[in-house]
């Protein structure tokens, strides 16, 4: 699949592969930041169930990032524990509609017009930092979600396909 932005340029292409054993997504994510390009590539690991594993990230000037949370829901970084995401369950990839994805799948009883708290590791692309970051989303019925920031900050009514895959995303993206 492939997205683009709506404003401004960029491109990001996935992906995704079924395993035995969980989901494998590679993406690649070309875009700009305060009007510098930037590229990189990333590699997440999910389990069967969506729910998320790891996650690695390289930029086109060669710095890298891991980020994984095991089994017990401890975040660790490369080398160091990262107890400020000790409460998040799902990344969110700033620039990126596919992470938008995870909670979707992963979550299987949606009510209409419920909304679902959730607490993501947002990852700051392409500065590579991560935060703890409050989401909403509430199933709208059909193929429709509304996301939110739990800061009121941000709505946007997101078209998924049938897989849970992001079709729009005004006015940020739209699958290409």
């Amino acid at each position: 699949m492939r997205w683009r932005p709506l404003t401004g340029s960029g491109l990001e292409h996935v992906r995704i592969y079924h395993w035995n054993s969980g989901v494998k997504i590679f993406g690649t994510l070309i875009g700009e930041t305060d009007e510098t390009p930037f590229g990189l590539s990333y590699e997440i690991n999910l389990a069967l169930d969506w729910s998320f594993e790891a996650l690695l990230v390289q930029t086109d000037t060669g710095t890298m990032e891991h980020l994984r949370r095991d089994p017990d829901g401890d975040w660790h970084g490369w080398r160091d524990p990262l107890p400020e995401l000790a409460a998040c369950t799902d990344i969110d990839l700033s620039g990126s509609p596919l992470t938008n994805t995870l909670p979707i799948r992963r979550v299987t009883d949606w009510q209409v017009g419920i909304p679902r708290h959730f607490s993501m590791a947002y990852v700051d692309l392409p500065r590579l930092s991560f935060r703890p970051h409050r989401q909403i989303y509430t199933w709208l019925g059909e193929n429709r979600y509304r996301y939110q920031n739990a800061d009121e900050s941000f709505s946007a009514d997101l078209t998924v396909d049938d897989a849970g895959f992001v079709v729009d995303y005004p006015p940020l993206f739209k699958r290409a």
